[in-house]
């Protein structure tokens, strides 16, 4: 993947990684156990548990990771929450009327195949021209 600095976030280019050497947020010190995470609407890195968030971002289109900070002035923003509202609305509009389709199919296949069933003669039935077998 392309470097940090070579990455955006919602309001514009990420903070290279090499420019932090701790969460602003909790100032806990990055290394091993302490991964360095981006915020994908500000830009900034923060720890793991500062970022341990997800809001939809209109400018990438998608519910990212977002820091505490950016996660609680969405909170607050009552247009970026309808906007959220809207946008988790829309998507489960698109996911039911996909499986509405996908039910349809089935139905009108299934009303076809019990339509051929319904046609055919019983199995083991015999008709016998001229009527009476005895």
């Amino acid at each position: 993947p392309p470097p940090p600095q070579d990455r955006v976030s919602a309001q514009g280019t990420w903070v290279a990684d090499e420019e932090v050497n701790e969460c602003p947020t909790c100032a806990a010190r990055f290394g091993n156990l302490v991964r360095k995470h981006h915020c994908r609407q500000c830009g900034r890195v923060v720890c793991r548990s500062c970022s341990d968030n997800q809001i939809f971002l209109q400018a990438l289109g998608r519910k990212d990771r977002v820091c505490d900070r950016c996660f609680e002035l969405q909170s607050h923003d009552k247009t970026a929450s309808l906007t959220e509202t809207v946008n988790t609305n829309r998507e489960a509009e698109a996911v039911l009327k996909a499986n509405l389709k996908e039910k349809t199919e089935h139905a009108t296949w299934f009303r076809g195949f019990l339509e051929r069933v319904a046609s055919e003669p019983a199995v083991g039935s015999r008709e016998v021209a001229g009527g009476d077998t005895n």
